[in-house]
């Protein structure tokens, strides 16, 4: 009898929840791809891409885009997305009909740059940036306000890793060792970007090379596989792709794991590098100041659970930790002298800058058939654990704060359907019970 007083309390209860889980699963769906209409990709007169500028952002919150010239933009489509930006560069005519289309739009409208309607000033669901570029503030503030859009639900901000980047073989591997030691003394969690190795590899100094990264391993840091040097524009990514694998798999073979790709922004416009760089789930970008013209009139990027930004320390440098507004490598290079190093490091830790542990970032990257992953520290390879003995240790507990909770989150939602579903299953097996009681 107390079951039957209390069943529909609880089973609102649980429908309620179930209906909170279910809109935020589909939130989480719908935000999968932006719309991006641009008139053109930078300003007249000026060298700035502001259209690059504007998908490096997008994609920094595991979103991918969908770019669509204005003269091919079709009003039929809008509205299959959550989020659109329209990005006008020059001041030249707006379309009725996308206005039109804007002013029927029940999602989310950033107007950045000139021509704005003024027919769309008084929504709650437009915001206008009139102006932004890369090189002060304004790039940030744009940032920050596309990033807390999508991630006002999650508790952790973006992500600071430490990235000693161009590792060649041919690197002085003494004083490598030395800035290894360092960062591990210090408690500091650090990648390397090796160099792919095509040639060469049965060579002594290949192997020296990849006792140093296996050691560099053992002391926490991870290995990522930055991209071939290429010498053209018009090399196939079939071509590229092929290298890289070959590359990895001569790393694997001398027990060195890379875990994730570090790409030039370039790649993000080429049809045929899209399978090599959706081969890794994270990736780590730099900026390509030889990326050339921007033209399509579509083109589509898919998203990646993690884009980190790769940014360059100088001497100079000025860190601040609001001008970080999405999730950032800042780089060093492996070959800069030590006490340059040390000096850069400790005045960036002086400065407030964190250094986030990348072992919490589950990687996974499939090149040549073969795939390798991560997850709670440790490496699979084929789906099969790999022995730790020589590759993996835990760095200094003292700056590893941040636990990723995604999986657990997901853990809960399955969790939760599970037990609603055996609720009803109960709540409609006592109904017949209840039933035939009463009609015996």
């Amino acid at each position: 009898m107390m079951f039957n007083k209390i069943k529909f309390p609880i089973l609102i209860i649980l429908i309620f929840t179930s209906m909170c889980i279910f809109c935020q699963m589909k939130t989480e769906a719908s935000e999968n791809k932006v719309l991006l209409v641009y008139d053109s990709y930078k300003e007249f007169g000026s060298e700035e891409n502001k259209l690059n500028s504007l998908v490096h952002i997008i994609l920094s919150t595991g979103n991918g885009v969908d770019i669509v010239n204005i003269n091919s933009f079709d009003k039929k489509s809008i509205d299959k997305y959550e989020t659109v930006f329209i990005l006008y560069n020059n001041s030249s005519k707006v379309p009725g009909s996308l206005i039109k289309s804007l002013l029927e739009f029940r999602g989310k409208i950033i107007w950045v740059g000139r021509n704005f309607n003024l027919n769309l000033e008084s929504y709650r669901n437009v915001k206008y940036i009139p102006y932004f570029s890369e090189k002060d503030s304004t790039y940030n503030t744009l940032s920050k306000y596309y990033y807390d859009i999508f991630n006002n639900k999650k508790v952790n901000g973006p992500k600071v890793y430490l990235l000693l980047d161009k590792v060649y073989p041919f690197i002085d591997i003494e004083a490598f060792v030395k800035k290894i030691d360092f960062l591990y003394d210090q408690g500091i969690p650090f990648v390397c970007s090796v160099m792919p190795v095509y040639e060469n590899q049965d060579f002594d100094a290949m192997e020296r090379f990849c006792k140093v990264l296996r050691y560099a391993q053992s002391k926490g840091g991870k290995i990522i596989l930055h991209s071939s040097i290429l010498k053209g524009n018009n090399i196939p990514g079939k071509d590229v792709q092929d290298k890289m694998s070959l590359a990895q798999q001569i790393y694997i073979k001398y027990g060195v794991y890379p875990l994730a790709l570090d790409i030039p922004d370039s790649f993000f416009y080429k049809n045929d590098y899209k399978n090599l760089i959706h081969s890794s789930n994270d990736i780590f970008v730099e900026n390509d100041k030889n990326i050339g013209v921007i033209s399509f009139k579509k083109y589509s990027i898919s998203g990646f659970d993690k884009v980190i930004n790769k940014v360059y320390i100088s001497d100079n440098y000025n860190y601040e930790p609001l001008q970080i507004t999405c999730d950032t490598a800042f780089c060093f290079d492996s070959d800069l002298n030590l006490d340059s190093f040390k000096s850069q490091i400790r005045c960036a830790v002086g400065n407030g800058m964190y250094f986030n542990n990348s072992e919490y970032l589950n990687n996974v990257i499939t090149l040549g058939g073969i795939k390798l992953s991560n997850k709670n520290f440790d490496k699979l390879l084929n789906n099969k654990l790999v022995d730790n003995k020589d590759s993996n240790s835990k760095v200094s507990e003292k700056n590893n704060k941040t636990v990723d909770i995604t999986n657990a989150n997901n853990r809960i939602i399955k969790i939760t359907i599970g037990v609603c579903i055996l609720f009803v299953i109960i709540v409609l097996i006592n109904r017949r019970i209840e039933r035939r009681k009463f009609f015996r």
